[in-house]
């Protein structure tokens, strides 16, 4: 993750996010400035629409096994909900997300 200003970027996400929104990019990059690349490789600057897309941005980090545990302790946590962590611990679904 980088940080643009007060905003955490999660580069990955975000160039995702960009491609979903029509934005044309060929990877991102940051060097104090988040940037893209040109078809010879050059450092280019973003097209201007991708400012929308940047200012909607909310990074995001999977959640750690202290949260799931915490989780899972609650004694408000259903038994249907306690399986579902059982089985993102197994690797048997994906690993939530959550604003970092």
């Amino acid at each position: 993750m980088s940080r643009v200003g007060d905003k955490e970027i999660a580069e990955h996400q975000l160039e995702a996010e960009l491609r979903a929104a029509g934005v044309t990019v060929r990877g991102l990059g940051f060097d104090g400035k988040l940037h893209t690349y040109s078809e010879q490789g050059e450092r280019v600057d973003l097209p201007p629409e991708a400012v929308a897309v940047i200012e909607a941005h909310t990074a995001q980090r999977e959640k750690t096994v202290e949260e799931y545990a915490a989780e899972f302790r609650r004694p408000t946590t259903t038994a249907a909900r306690k399986q579902q962590l059982r089985d993102i611990r197994l690797g048997l679904l994906p690993p939530e997300t959550v604003p970092a």
